[in-house]
């Protein structure tokens, strides 16, 4: 498939969204505003998929001791993920573009396919899967080699930085080095909610096959940079080639 360049596909952690007790980060969301308003003229298409998290993670527990089915409570974490989708649409929202946001996968598709729709932001769209897979999955259909992930960290280190304070941030590395890092295998695995590694098992799987390469940064680099853009040079560059 012919990769363009120029679409784009950008994954936000819910990470990034709050602070404690749900009080929205508008220094980040500030931010990313002004990156989309700046990016609309360079992009063909810009697509934006949106984690859950501490929203999803408190509807999770709400409902716990009531839905005891693991695919039932995915899904409510899938529509948390969504309610933040809709939310960062309305404060992007202006009257140069229509922002529209999927309400299934399928649609997804249609949309990413269709040259006259500009911008798309979505939240997870299928159970099972991580908004990492989401991002990973629209950016293959989109025919764009590399996702964009904003988190809660500066990129990836050589060891949990939190408790080994020598540890480095790796600039560069392969999908192969990546799987080495975490203890995963090429073969199916599961999805696990909450399991903190950087890129979802599922999607790194499937960039790995899919030759995709995943850019991960945010943390205190967007904290210290004034144009989210800047962001996009700092952090851990993980390429499908080896």
């Amino acid at each position: 498939m012919q990769k363009s360049a120029r679409k784009i596909v950008i994954k936000i952690g819910g990470s990034l969204l709050y602070h404690n007790k749900l009080k929205l980060n508008m220094s980040i969301i500030s931010k990313v505003m002004s990156w989309f308003n700046e990016s609309q003229s360079k992009y063909d298409k810009i697509i934006i998929v949106v984690g859950g998290g501490q929203l999803s993670r408190y509807m999770g527990d709400l409902v716990r001791p009531m839905v005891g089915n693991k695919d039932d409570l995915h899904g409510v974490a899938m529509q948390s993920t969504m309610v933040n989708a809709q939310l960062i649409k309305e404060i992007l929202d202006n009257a140069d573009e229509e922002i529209v946001v999927p309400k299934s996968l399928g649609e997804a598709f249609e949309l990413v396919w269709d040259d006259s729709v500009k911008a798309i932001i979505t939240g997870g769209l299928k159970k099972g899967w991580s908004t990492d897979m989401d991002a990973a999955v629209l950016a293959d259909a989109a025919g764009v080699d590399r996702v964009y992930k904003l988190s809660d960290v500066e990129g990836i280190y050589s060891d949990d930085p939190d408790k080994n304070k020598s540890a480095r941030l790796i600039k560069n590395m392969t999908w192969k080095e990546y799987f080495d890092q975490f203890g995963i295998v090429v073969d199916f695995s599961e999805h696990k909610p909450n399991v903190n590694i950087p890129i979802d098992v599922l999607a790194a799987q499937f960039c790995f096959r899919k030759e995709i390469s995943f850019f991960v940064s945010g943390g205190t680099l967007i904290d210290d940079n004034e144009v989210l853009g800047a962001v996009f040079e700092e952090g851990t560059y993980i390429t499908a080639k080896s």
